[in-house]
């Protein structure tokens, strides 16, 4: 087995394993398991001066399995998380997966 064999082995038992991190969220209408991850955006967010007040902005950090999308995710493109619309302002694609960090509740 190839480490990128026992990588996405290890996503899909692992780190998408609704007993360990994974969680039942939908996109576009379509539920999948994600993980949900904001102790890493506010680690990202500490070195960002973007407001004045200290607070942190009403992000919202995912990882997603490149399978489990039907679309390529992009930068200002806009999707429905849970129902609500949502802004992606960034986005990685690593390891048979995204990370995606979704701006605020867009109404």
């Amino acid at each position: 087995m190839t480490f990128k064999d026992q990588l996405e082995k290890d996503l899909d038992n692992i780190f998408f394993n609704p007993e360990e991190f994974g969680e039942p969220h939908t996109i576009n209408g379509k539920e999948i398991l994600i993980v949900v991850d904001n102790d890493m955006l506010k680690e990202l967010e500490l070195g960002k001066t973007d407001r004045d007040d200290g607070m942190l902005s009403d992000k919202i950090l995912i990882f997603v399995r490149e399978a489990d999308l039907d679309f390529e995710p992009v930068s200002e493109m806009l999707i429905e998380y849970d129902g609500n619309q949502h802004e992606i302002t960034d986005v990685l694609h690593d390891f048979g997966g995204y990370t995606i960090i979704l701006g605020a509740n867009q109404g």
